[in-house]
């Protein structure tokens, strides 16, 4: 086997915050790699493995920097922040939510009623409140947004991910923010 095609020889695996760190041998060269679930954040070569660790670590940590600066900003978390979040989403979770969000996305922004994007994900209604609940809970959570205001009412997780408007009829409309429609792209 020749050297490039070689398999990488694992020699550390950390996890740091949401990034799972992996390091070894390529070749006679140290390579070391971040990843977000299953998205790769940063990739870095070097002479030794402190080297190549040492890399990445400053690469993420220019990252983090950056979702800072965007979060300083605009006051919301970037797309980013949001595709990363939601690849780190526990399986039982990730399935309906993912559903729903694919579903809303296709709407390019328009906003919805829930018996609606139900009807749209193939899922039943209370099965819709209750994944996206739990969806607005875990980015709540995930993103660490301070910003949220914690509505007596239960929709406020929702503005984890969306901007809800309660309609003349009692209704509530959801809209995806931005961001999240971009990380969904």
């Amino acid at each position: 086997m020749s050297g490039a095609l070689a398999p990488v020889q694992r020699a550390l695996e950390v996890q740091t915050g949401r990034y799972r760190v992996v390091a070894g041998w390529r070749a006679r060269r140290a390579q070391a790699a971040a990843f977000c679930g299953g998205l790769r954040i940063a990739a870095s070569e070097g002479e030794t493995l402190e080297a190549a660790v040492g890399e990445i670590d400053a690469r993420l940590e220019a990252h983090r920097l950056a979702l800072f600066a965007h979060r300083q900003q605009t006051g919301r978390p970037s797309p980013v922040e949001y595709r990363e979040a939601l690849a780190v989403l526990p399986e039982p979770l990730a399935e309906p939510a993912l559903r729903l969000l694919k579903a809303h996305a296709r709407l390019a922004g328009a906003p919805v009623d829930i018996d609606e994007l139900a009807r749209r994900a193939g899922l039943g209604r209370q099965e819709a409140w209750t994944a996206y609940r739990r969806l607005g809970r875990r980015l709540f959570t995930e993103l660490q947004w301070s910003r949220l205001r914690r509505d007596p009412a239960p929709r406020y997780v929702l503005e984890a991910f969306a901007d809800c408007a309660t309609r003349p009829d009692g209704g509530l409309d959801i809209r995806l923010k931005p961001e999240i429609l971009e990380a969904l792209s």
